[in-house]
């Protein structure tokens, strides 16, 4: 049976997000239960028919081997792009384990046409898809999957090799890819908390009911949740750990504005959902450096996400550090030559006024800026 082409499934889910979404997640279950039977070939198709086909190279090529000894020490470096002189082609050879993939493209391949940057509407609402796409696949694979050392170990690879190439189609695809993935992972996180309360509750409760009885399997069970949910958490922050470090490091200063965009938008979302882990000053500081940013489209994201933790009051006690180092260029931002980041400087700054961080001076200083 051949594996269905996850590429042209996703091209053609532009219907409404209700129905849409629906067919995702019952698309999404048939794919796993092909995982399950055969994991090497579902997880080929969905390294080379999904992510590499997105990236729409032209006359481009991929190529995968099974990978058979770690004493291939070529394979395990970290590579770089390199030129054939014979075929005039440039390639990629990376591990995405158990694969060893090499990805050719031609020299002058044109790094304006690929699905992410393409206008219209049929492709915002692929890109859209995309993005959809990579949530629902964390929340098919939640239950069985996911923490199997093999899956996602495997796309993180991938999406780390190809975030680290020279060409601005795998760059932007792969690093948005990334970045869902681990917003996607943070929201799983946060379900998997409010299961894990839950559970502690109950397991209290069947504790004081059988209190005094020999044996009781319900509580048995419940016992054998708890180090369930004590052990897959951990296991969730190593691959947001790997994502962050692999891929967030190494893009939110890309060249492109578009993706230092992608990368300070989600980093926004991870402070506002996972404060827990997310807001202090080790991730803040991102957001503090790229204010500074030349183009306004990255500046607009710092604003906003920084709009989405000053609006939650319980949120503020830990921006103490961020506030005294990075407030001053906050106002001057209300003169900003761009007229939306200048506006949506000020909101912010009003948020920060109502919450009590400028002493009076500063709040005169604000209605001069505005002024």
């Amino acid at each position: 049976m051949a594996v269905l082409n996850l590429f042209k499934w996703v091209e053609k889910e532009n219907s409404t997000k209700q129905c849409g979404n629906r067919r995702s997640k019952l698309f999404q279950s048939e794919k796993v239960e092909v995982y399950k039977k055969d994991r090497d070939v579902a997880l080929l198709d969905l390294i080379i028919n999904f992510f590499i086909q997105l990236l729409r190279v032209a006359k481009g090529m991929v190529t995968a081997e099974m990978f058979q000894s770690f004493q291939n020490c070529d394979v395990m470096q970290k590579m770089t792009e390199t030129f054939d002189e014979e075929t005039g082609l440039q390639y990629k050879k990376f591990m995405a384990y158990p694969w060893i993939l090499t990805v050719t493209w031609p020299v002058d391949m044109d790094n304006e046409d690929y699905p992410l940057i393409r206008p219209g509407s049929y492709w915002k609402k692929f890109k859209a898809n995309f993005c959809e796409f990579t949530e629902v696949l964390i929340q098919q694979c939640q239950c069985s999957i996911l923490c199997d050392s093999y899956l996602l170990d495997t796309i993180i690879s991938l999406l780390t090799g190809l975030a680290d190439s020279t060409v601005r189609a795998f760059r932007h695809t792969s690093t948005l890819a990334a970045m869902k993935l681990l917003t996607a992972l943070v929201n799983l996180n946060l379900s998997l908390d409010a299961s894990k309360r839950n559970l502690e509750r109950l397991y209290e409760v069947e504790k004081n009911r059988t209190a005094g009885k020999r044996t009781n399997s319900r509580l048995d069970q419940l016992e054998k949740k708890r180090k369930e949910y004590e052990q897959k958490p951990l296991e969730i922050e190593n691959m947001m750990n790997a994502i962050f470090k692999g891929i967030f490091l190494q893009r939110y200063r890309d060249v492109i504005p578009e993706i230092r965009a992608i990368c300070i938008e989600e980093m926004g979302s991870w402070m506002k959902i996972y404060p827990r882990t997310f807001l202090n000053d080790s991730y803040l500081k991102y957001i503090g450096w790229m204010l500074y940013d030349k183009q306004p489209e990255v500046r607009l994201k710092c604003l906003h996400g920084l709009q989405g933790i000053y609006d939650q009051k319980k949120l503020v006690s830990k921006m103490d550090l961020f506030n005294s180092r990075f407030k001053d260029r906050i106002m001057s931002m209300t003169l900003d030559k761009d007229h939306e980041v200048a506006v949506q400087a000020m909101k912010l700054l009003v948020l920060m006024s109502q919450l009590g961080i400028f002493h009076m001076m500063e709040r005169y200083g604000c209605l001069l800026w505005k002024q």
